[in-house]
């Protein structure tokens, strides 16, 4: 027997974007909720709502043109009324319970995190499903286990390894960062180390190509999940349309992945 990672209450599997800056990996998710309106079979899942940490950003002036509901709190503002740093987590705890306060009427299924991932705490991890897009290949580990590439310089860390490609994954979000089960991960993004003497250059030129990567990878986990192709075994394993799937659905060509 199989247990989806997300059963929606009834109909489509309603999307919550958690937005800093501009939101892109959202928004690719709902250009491709847009294309699917127009199959026969329709889309599976819907993004009702957007929660960003600017009030003045381009995913909140999105949302508006799109015709899709905001909610937002300046976050540099909300820890400068609270005379902390942005690295105090008790004061972003206190953000997450005011933040979740504001999108709770949106009925949220899931949460997808688009440039919002350095500080969520367990406030909203507790309540939410929430997915997490990582700019670099988290199935890369140690000997012991440990994700190589977690945390918050992931492509750089690939350069110290020497890898000959980075990818994009996604992943379920949990208290250990970086650590939850992975869903998705993209193709190969290749690495030629003679184009640059300039390393800040060469990780700007990957880095822009990862994203890319990373966006498409969002988009594709949210039609996953919606189509509840992702569950959980008997054991607990995570499974892929019934095999498992310890390292995700690892695709090699978007062409080719439908």
């Amino acid at each position: 027997m199989f247990k989806p990672i997300l059963s929606p209450a009834s109909g489509k599997l309603r999307v919550l974007g958690y937005c800093s800056g501009s939101g892109n990996t959202l928004w690719k998710a709902y250009e491709l909720q847009k294309q699917l309106e127009q199959t026969a079979e329709g889309s599976p899942f819907e993004i009702i709502g957007i929660f960003a940490d600017n009030p003045e950003s381009k995913a909140v002036a999105a949302a508006n043109a799109n015709g899709i509901p905001c909610a937002a709190i300046d976050i540099r503002s909300f820890y400068a009324e609270h005379g902390a740093p942005l690295k105090d987590r008790e004061v972003r705890a206190e953000f997450d319970r005011e933040a979740l306060a504001l999108v709770e009427p949106f009925r949220a299924d899931m949460i997808l995190l688009a440039g919002y991932v350095w500080a969520t705490t367990d406030v909203v991890l507790d309540r939410y499903t929430v997915v997490n897009v990582h700019p670099a290949d988290l199935a890369v580990t140690d000997d012991e286990g440990h994700r190589l590439l977690a945390g918050a310089n992931g492509i750089k860390a690939a350069f110290r390894h020497n890898m000959d490609y980075l990818r994009a994954s996604s992943h379920i979000a949990t208290k250990e960062l970086d650590a939850g089960p992975l869903l998705v991960r993209s193709p190969k993004v290749a690495v030629d180390y003679s184009l640059f003497d300039d390393e800040e250059l060469q990780f700007r030129h990957y880095l822009k190509l990862v994203n890319e990567q990373a966006r498409l990878v969002g988009a594709r986990t949210v039609l996953e999940l919606a189509l509840g192709n992702f569950a959980y075994d008997e054991e607990n394993r995570l499974c892929h349309q019934g095999t498992p799937a310890p390292t995700g659905l690892c695709i090699e060509s978007w062409e080719d992945s439908l």
